[in-house]
């Protein structure tokens, strides 16, 4: 009898355990393997995002990329309440996708907001208007992506040499790195669809 009470305090515990780890697990920014996630069908980035998700499946060795879960609509909106700041739609649908985001070819990291919200307080001589939003990292050297809150733009703007490149969407970024990163590497058709123009 005994032995049957201890055999079932253990097993609430283990069960509790489990329980505890599952939900904690979910809360979290959790990493997703890239493959399996349905990117939204008709965002600026759709077509860029599934070739990034159709390369990592084949070439794995070649192209990490690797996406969390969204953030939610509440936690988008509190954010940049918060923050005072203005996502483009693009932008909120790549958040709500994936927050934040590692892609191995050139070096790309696209922050979670707890990382962008964090990064605002930091020095940034960059930003004398008060306009551009650092969302990310490229190329490993000390080159920011960011975000002209103003335009909606997105820039790659290299710290040491003070010289930047614009893209009218986050999807352009993501054309370019797909262009001059990943093409060189790979042959394969679906690459050919990819042209980033200047």
């Amino acid at each position: 009898m005994k032995y049957t009470g201890i055999c079932i305090i253990v097993v609430i515990l283990i069960l509790a355990a489990v329980a505890a780890f599952v939900y904690f697990k979910s809360k979290k920014n959790a990493f997703h393997s890239a493959t399996g996630k349905k990117v939204p069908k008709n965002s600026y980035f759709t077509q860029g995002m599934n070739l990034l998700l159709y390369l990592t499946e084949k070439y794995p060795k070649i192209v990490e990329l690797q996406l969390f879960n969204g953030a939610s609509k509440q936690e988008l909106k509190q954010f940049q309440q918060k923050n005072n700041v203005q996502f483009t739609e693009e932008l909120m649908e790549l958040f709500a996708f994936t927050n934040g985001l590692k892609l191995s070819n050139a070096n790309l990291e696209i922050m979670p907001l707890s990382g962008i919200e964090k990064h605002m307080k930091d020095d940034q001589p960059w930003n004398e208007g008060g306009e551009l939003l650092q969302i990310g990292y490229m190329i490993g050297d000390g080159e920011v992506v960011l975000l002209n809150q103003t335009t909606g733009h997105i820039i790659a703007r290299d710290n040491y040499a003070a010289e930047k490149i614009e893209y009218e969407t986050f999807a352009d970024l993501l054309d370019f790195i797909i262009d001059i990163f990943i093409a060189d590497e790979i042959e394969d058709e679906k690459l050919g669809n990819a042209t980033f123009n200047p």
